[in-house]
């Protein structure tokens, strides 16, 4: 039976407006393999340093949360409780996880990126279970495919101290997770994963894991949810698991603050637990939106040749914060000849504040002397109050040779 070592863990779910809900999830061994509690979260969560750190950085300002469980049929406790601390860069997160029976105490520090739809991250965990302390590094990566679809695929224990203790655990997690038929207030989640590697023989294993949520009211609001986890493996071995739960939360200014409650029931197994959740994030309204940007030339070709024809090029600049944002603080045009802002710049235009709304090139590089007739290539780039980048695709123009 795989619950009778479970670690319970709450996580918060949300569409992509302001709605959150609380939703556990069981099954350790296999910790990342589910994205589930990423795939609708704009906001992000903290424990997800335990279950999925490539979607850190997903999450919507600074955020901390802790999950207490109570195992009351044998008097057990367990905690787990992070922070994450969003930058530029990506997203630090440190953790910390812990039973009362076992002697098992975990700290973990995690980092996650991302570029357009790919993610990624890792985390190093100090394990101490009554010895000397031991380190794990685990890894995993995920793919957007729509806003409402993921695949997260995961490497456990790549790397240890105790050589015993990872030829158990080390594994390689898959998994697809999304939101059909959602609604704005009412949610169905599903998510379907599978064990495609395991050093251990006879231990691979699928399953499914399926929620339904209902939120009301605005703010404060609260949520009602059930679900159900279904695992199996190699040796047939089944593991089934139902869950209720509820929790309020409420907006005070830019903070968000809830608590939430639920409770499990594994079917053949006499371990039910109740969990206690609360989150809070001092910076969810913040503004992480880029501003709007869009760049565009008064004619495809030019020759700045003097005879008062097409000698230059008019830039059509157009930018603005949203509407929530604190307003812009740079902006920079790079014209470059390999469309590489690093490498074969030739002019660069820049400023702070608002941009102006055009901009003319003659043709000529930074020093003033006459550029080479070619393709060049022109992007903008505009950052606001609150480090949010923009920038535009390359766009192409071409100078002509002089006769």
């Amino acid at each position: 039976m795989y619950f009778n070592k479970t670690d319970i863990f709450c996580v918060c779910i949300s569409r992509r407006t302001v709605l959150f809900t609380v939703l556990f999830i069981c099954l350790i061994h296999r910790s990342y393999s589910s994205p589930l509690e990423s795939s609708v979260n704009s906001f992000g969560s903290p424990l997800l340093l335990f279950t999925n750190p490539s979607l850190i950085c997903r999450q919507k300002g600074n955020s901390l949360g802790a999950s207490a469980g109570i195992d009351y049929s044998s008097n057990k406790y367990s905690l787990k409780s992070a922070i994450i601390r969003k930058h530029t860069a990506g997203s630090f997160s440190f953790g910390y996880s812990g039973e009362t029976d076992s002697g098992f105490n975990q700290i973990s520090l995690g980092f996650s990126d991302n570029h357009k739809k790919f993610f990624w991250g890792g985390v190093f965990d100090f394990l101490f279970i009554d010895a000397a302390p031991q380190v794990t590094i685990d890894i995993g990566a995920s793919y957007e495919h729509t806003e409402r679809l993921y695949s997260s695929i995961a490497f456990l224990n790549i790397f240890e101290t105790d050589k015993s203790f990872s030829r158990l655990a080390r594994t390689v997690d898959y998994s697809i997770a999304g939101q059909p038929l959602s609604t704005v207030r009412l949610y169905f989640l599903l998510d379907i994963f599978a064990r495609i590697y395991t050093i251990s023989a006879g231990k691979l294993g699928y399953g499914f894991d399926a929620m339904i949520q209902k939120d009301f009211f605005k703010n404060p609001f609260f949520n009602l949810y059930a679900r159900c986890l279904f695992e199996s493996d190699k040796n047939k071995e089944i593991g089934v698991a139902a869950e209720f739960g509820t929790g309020i939360f409420a907006y005070f200014s830019k903070t968000l603050a809830g608590i939430s409650v639920g409770y499990r029931y594994p079917v053949e197994s006499s371990s039910d637990k109740i969990f206690l959740s609360l989150y809070i994030n001092p910076s969810h309204g913040d503004d992480d939106t880029p501003p709007t940007a869009v760049l565009d030339f008064s004619r495809a070709a030019f020759t700045p040749d003097g005879d008062g024809i097409h000698d230059n090029i008019l830039i059509s600049i157009s930018c603005a914060d949203n509407k929530d944002g604190t307003g812009l603080k740079k902006w920079s045009i790079v014209i470059t000849s390999n469309q590489d802002d690093s490498k074969g710049i030739v002019r660069m235009y820049a400023g702070a504040s608002l941009p102006p709304e055009t901009i003319q090139w003659e043709g000529r590089d930074s020093q003033g002397n006459l550029c080479e007739p070619g393709a060049y290539f022109i992007q903008f780039t505009a950052s606001d109050n609150n480090n949010n980048i923009t920038k535009t695709p390359w766009k192409k123009v071409i100078l002509k040779k002089l006769f």
